[in-house]
């Protein structure tokens, strides 16, 4: 194995940083988030990380991978279909109809 010059990061070092830096954002979002923006969140983190980000997200959340996937997926449906955020059923303001 080639020797890090001074300043160069292993691939390992690289993970335990990145780990270091998802538990300390979870721990800090963690009390406000419901089970939906949990998802979310951490699918959010392991597609930032690219290739291989699920294991770092699941070791140190805990949060399950199959929890982690359903996330994933969640997220590409909102990229092909995008929700209305505003769910009324009448226009605000709107006035009922005389019957």
């Amino acid at each position: 194995m080639a020797r890090l010059k001074e300043g160069e990061f292993s691939m390992a070092t690289m993970m335990k940083e990145w780990e270091k830096e998802i538990k300390k954002k979870f721990k800090q979002i963690e009390p406000s988030l419901n089970e939906k923006t949990r998802r979310i969140w951490v699918a959010t983190e392991a597609l930032s990380l690219g290739r291989g980000g699920i294991s770092p997200v699941h070791r140190v959340t805990g949060i399950s991978r199959p929890t982690i996937y359903a996330g994933i997926e969640e997220l590409s449906k909102k990229k092909k279909k995008k929700e209305p955020t505003d769910k009324r059923i009448r226009k605000a303001g709107a006035r009922n109809s005389i019957s």
